[in-house]
């Protein structure tokens, strides 16, 4: 059994040795790429490093895909799965292990065919080099359908360890998971701060509630299941529990990357403004991420390229 992974960052790279380690194939596709060559990802964790070899192919290759695991960024979504449609078997298994909220529907509006999963996970890695991560927290991983057809685990999938949970209702692990983004991942990207520090610094706190506080209307409005415990305290209890880490949008700001703020929050303030509620402080870290990132984009070097 073979999966390919479309997205080589830190989850991705992940989840290649996790995979591995449930002794299943791995194959990570390059979009850009030309020629396929295997490649060495070095993954430290708490106890030990890992070293791994894997096989990196082009997207444009034409052997079949049976099974794809997509870490891309949300808004890479559509595209990185186009860049491969001539490929996909008519039942390739398609797990989305992403961030944001709202691309999800859109894939599986768009291949209605195809068994696709939805995959949520509070794991916690980042990237020292393209190839060399650290997992800094284990975390844990829900997988659900919002699919008839599809059947309770991907292939291989109940091998994984740490074990992955099963989810009746994804669709509401996806919306607090984003909400969860929405009040830690802004804020430590234009504070410049781990997770934990968001605890540590009482106006910080205040601006993460007053985020929390704006959601849990807009959930109320939309009629979605509320949040158990209260968002606030879920979102401290995680911050607590990834103290150590640095959120994904500050590692794209300070790489230089595009930021994944349209799908978090800017999908909370579109919804938001299509209810009619105003949520001032969600609004007003976007604009501020918003402006943060065009600023950054427009002061790279124009020679430097992008896998």
């Amino acid at each position: 059994m073979n999966w390919h992974i479309l997205g080589a960052g830190a989850i991705g790279c992940l989840w290649a040795l996790r995979m591995r380690q449930a002794d299943l194939n791995v194959t990570l596709i390059n979009r850009t790429l030309q020629a396929p060559y295997d490649q060495l990802i070095k993954i430290k964790t708490q106890f030990q490093t890992h070293s791994i070899n894997v096989k990196v192919e082009s997207a444009t290759e034409t052997t079949p895909i049976q099974h794809l695991l997509i870490t891309t960024k949300s808004y890479d979504t559509l595209s990185a799965v186009a860049s491969v449609a001539h490929r996909l078997s008519h039942s390739c298994q398609i797990v989305l292990l992403q961030n944001g909220y709202g691309h999800q529907q859109q894939l599986i509006k768009t291949y209605p065919h195809l068994p696709i999963w939805l995959a949520s996970t509070t794991a916690g890695a980042w990237r020292h080099s393209p190839y060399t991560i650290e997992c800094v927290s284990e975390g844990t991983t829900l997988i659900g359908s919002m699919q008839p057809h599809a059947e309770e685990f991907p292939d291989g999938w109940s091998r994984l360890r740490p074990q992955i949970v099963l989810s009746d209702n994804i669709d509401h692990v996806l919306w607090k998971k984003l909400a969860i983004n929405c009040a830690i991942n802004p804020l430590t990207a234009y504070w410049g701060c781990k997770n934990g520090q968001l605890l540590d610094k009482p106006e910080l706190k205040i601006q993460m509630q007053q985020v929390c506080q704006e959601i849990e209307a807009l959930s109320a409005l939309k009629g979605m299941r509320p949040f158990s415990p209260p968002l606030f305290e879920l979102t401290c209890d995680i911050a607590l529990k990834t103290a150590e880490n640095h959120s994904s949008m500050l590692q794209d700001i300070r790489a230089n990357k595009k930021t994944e703020i349209d799908d978090m929050t800017g999908y909370i303030c579109k919804e938001a403004k299509h209810l009619n509620l105003d949520v001032p402080m969600n609004a007003e870290l976007y604009a501020k991420i918003q402006g943060m990132s065009l600023s950054k984009l427009e002061s790279r070097p124009t020679n430097k390229s992008e896998a």
